[in-house]
């Protein structure tokens, strides 16, 4: 689905996106090596990434890296107001993004030291291009810089009216603005200026933690929010790869954790059922026969056959008979759910009409395989994470059982709840084990660039790895750090994490890159545009 243009498929869009794990938005990771080593029968599966570092300790000033803005950085009001002028601007995704989108993922896949090399080389292609275009648009991407750094957004949705027709343009216009900043952060990694680098995170942490607290909330946002910090995390390893590059342990600690609170977006989707249908609202309602049936049709309307709502706005045939055979199949289903699971006697069952017995059974049996779900996620997203397990069960459990019209579109929906769940825990892993990445270098530093044999060799808070509730794997083998993902296989497809083969560079070699990479004296590259990468972080 587009969700550019396209109407919202809510079950659908959210299945796909979550259930992927965003996949076709996070990954491949940015610029790393990927090998396929074979790992010793005892180590767990997953990507085996060979990075070499330098040893740098945690400076004296440890926040000097700042991943989002400080207070007196913030400007009150609307972000939606300054994306909607980046668009304006001719950085919208029928410009700038459309034209440079395949040579953008390109150069993001490509490993950060392969674009220094064609960078060095003058192999310029579609990267002048790029940057010329976009210091065109200067404008543009100082809006959107100026957007992240906004008190709170709210794009001005409505989905009190027809849910299924509200369309998302921003997710399309953020995640377009949020590949370009992990290009332009890599390209200021690739000179060397880590404070334009660091200007660039900034933006796209920042736009992250505004769709996850955006107005309306409602869960879609949230998930391309940690998807933008996926992108950001792949960035912050490259930034380790760099000659005499800063530590960032306590830059990654101070954001927050997780970065995107779930819960209030989890609270928008507990409405869902009554923005499509809030004739439920009532627990007790009392609608005639003509009313539920106004209501069933156009329920059916928006949840099932949304073209037709779309081209003709009103039931047809279709839509009407689809409603007539639901209430036919599920009306001896209801009398039966109505006396087992709420107390009536026959009689009462008897007594209202087949519409209302259908429809006080869908709101009830949804309801409860709702909230069967959905109490988990009012906990903390490691916390809630073994307890899922359980609770997932149960559910499947009750959607596989004979049921009406409310469990099974429970079944459609509300799965992807338990996804959601485990790609924000997988962010929140990540984060954990970048800090232990960067404790692992500031280590090796103090110890003539040696890793350490433990992590608990190292004096700093180590991190948890929230999918177990202990430190990483780790080891060292023929003095190579070899940092490990941890991830249970239970909980998803571990091939997808990495594993770190951490090599230390020697200060003579630190010190004959760094001169390699200053280059020319101007800091620039021979044959780079004249204003240098740098300048479109500008504020």
């Amino acid at each position: 689905m587009n969700i550019h243009s396209s109407k919202r498929a809510w079950g659908v869009s959210l299945a796909l996106l979550s259930s992927a794990g965003l996949a076709g938005f996070a990954a491949p990771a940015l610029g790393q090596r990927v090998v396929t080593a074979e790992l010793p029968a005892e180590e767990e599966a997953g990507k085996v990434v060979e990075i070499t570092v330098d040893p740098v300790a945690i400076g004296p000033e440890p926040l000097r890296w700042e991943l989002l803005p400080l207070a007196h950085e913030v400007e009150r009001g609307n972000a939606a107001l300054h994306y909607g002028q980046a668009a304006l601007s001719g950085l919208g995704l029928t410009s700038f993004w459309e034209s440079y989108a395949e040579q953008i993922q390109e150069l993001n896949d490509l490993p950060i030291d392969e674009l220094f090399e064609r960078v060095r080389a003058s192999d310029f292609g579609d990267v002048s291009q790029i940057t010329r275009d976009a210091l065109a648009r200067n404008d543009g991407v100082k809006a959107v810089r100026r957007a992240a750094r906004m008190s709170y957004v709210d794009w001005g949705l409505d989905f009190s009216e027809d849910p299924i027709a509200v369309l998302l343009p921003h997710l399309g216009e953020l995640r377009g603005h949020a590949r370009l900043h992990a290009h332009m952060a890599r390209w200021a990694l690739v000179q060397g200026d880590f404070d334009a680098a660091a200007d660039d995170l900034q933006t796209m942490f920042a736009m992250s933690t505004q769709l996850g607290r955006s107005q309306p909330t409602v869960l879609i946002d949230a998930l391309v929010g940690v998807a933008i910090a996926t992108l950001g995390q792949e960035v912050l390893v490259d930034w380790t790869t760099r000659p005499n590059a800063p530590n960032l342990y306590w830059a990654v600690t101070d954001l927050p954790n997780p970065i995107i609170d779930l819960r209030e977006a989890i609270r928008g989707e507990r409405s869902f059922i009554f923005w499509m249908f809030p004739e439920l609202t009532d627990p007790e309602p009392d609608l005639s026969d003509v009313q539920w049936i106004a209501a069933l049709d156009r329920f059916f309307l928006q949840g099932s056959y949304p073209w037709i709502a779309a081209e003709f706005g009103a039931p047809n045939a279709e839509v009407r008979m689809t409603r007539a055979m639901t209430v036919t199949l599920a009306y001896p289903h209801a009398k039966w759910w109505l006396q087992e699971e709420r107390g009536w006697s026959a009689e009462q069952a008897a007594a209202i009409s087949p519409l209302e017995a259908v429809a006080r059974t869908f709101r009830g049996e949804f309801l409860e395989a709702r909230d069967a779900l959905m109490v988990a996620m009012t906990l903390p997203p490691a916390e809630a994470t073994p307890w899922l397990d359980g609770v997932e069960r149960n559910f499947e459990r009750l959607v596989r059982e004979p049921g009406g019209p409310g469990m099974k579109f429970a079944g459609v929906l509300l799965p992807a709840v338990t996804a959601a769940n485990r790609t924000m825990v997988r962010s929140m892993h990540r984060f954990a084990q970048l800090r232990t990445f960067e404790a692992i270098r500031h280590y090796a530093a103090l110890n003539g660039g040696r890793p350490p044999a433990s992590l608990e060799d190292i004096d700093l808070p180590i991190p948890i790895n929230p999918w177990t509730g202990e430190p990483f794997p780790y080891r060292v083998e023929e003095g190579v750090a070899v940092l490990g993902h941890g991830m249970p296989g239970r909980y998803g497809p571990s091939e997808r994490e990495h594993i770190y083969r951490i090599t230390f560079r020697a200060p003579a070699v630190s010190a004959a890159l760094i001169r390699k990479e200053s280059g020319e004296p101007s800091g620039r590259f021979p044959n780079e545009v004249d204003l240098p990468t740098s300048s479109l972080s500008d504020g």
